[in-house]
């Protein structure tokens, strides 16, 4: 089993452990520091497991969504403290199912950009992270940059359905994706099925 796999797996424990003391704590059997004490040790195991998936390099959409995701688990560890202090124990039992799948969603995601997965992918599991254009695509025309920002973040999309997404003329469309496709940006394939299907090429 990998580090970062027997991380989360201990991280896994740990959280049903703090879901116990939650309950013991609501009826008086633990007190709020060893609540604090947990939950400490459980951002130390988190910081733990994302040194251990953090990828060497990165580009600019990697980033964002990996930024993106620490900083929805930051601010979701940040509230489960705040309620710990409060006394709050119902609500921070639901906090920490929050902060749980938050964990487990950065472990797919870093797990993904270590493993080189094409951007689609990324945008698919992090799905407002923001788009970062290739620049020589922000000077060719509107059309292509829409066309290309529509791709990146379905992954594929008949030309048929992309028409119907932005609404515009078919001519226009076309003279875009032949762009993209000039470019290196992006391939036509035909399915089974006959439609034409444009998928970017990153």
């Amino acid at each position: 089993m990998s580090q970062p796999r027997q991380l989360l797996e201990i991280i896994n424990t740990h959280i049903r452990n703090l879901h116990a003391r939650i309950r013991d704590a609501r009826y008086g059997r633990v007190g709020v520091d060893d609540l604090l004490k947990l939950h400490d040790e459980l951002e130390n195991y988190v910081d733990t497991l994302i040194t251990a998936l953090a990828p060497e390099r990165i580009t600019d959409e990697r980033f964002a969504s990996a930024s993106q995701e620490l900083k929805n688990l930051t601010d979701k560890l940040r509230e489960f403290r705040d309620l710990i202090v409060r006394g709050k124990y119902t609500e921070a039992e639901s906090k920490l199912i929050e902060v749980h799948s938050a964990i487990r969603h950065i472990y797919r995601v870093f797990t993904v950009i270590r493993a080189g997965a094409p951007t689609p992918l990324i945008y698919q599991l992090s799905p407002s992270t923001p788009l970062f254009p290739p620049e020589i695509i922000l000077h060719t025309s509107p059309m292509a940059l829409q066309v290309y920002n529509l791709i990146i973040r379905r992954g594929e999309m008949a030309l048929s359905d992309i028409i119907a997404e932005l609404k515009a003329d078919p001519g226009a469309v076309s003279s875009a994706v032949q762009e993209l496709i000039r470019l290196g940006y992006a391939r036509l394939y035909i399915t089974p099925d006959n439609k034409w299907v444009l998928r970017p090429v990153r």
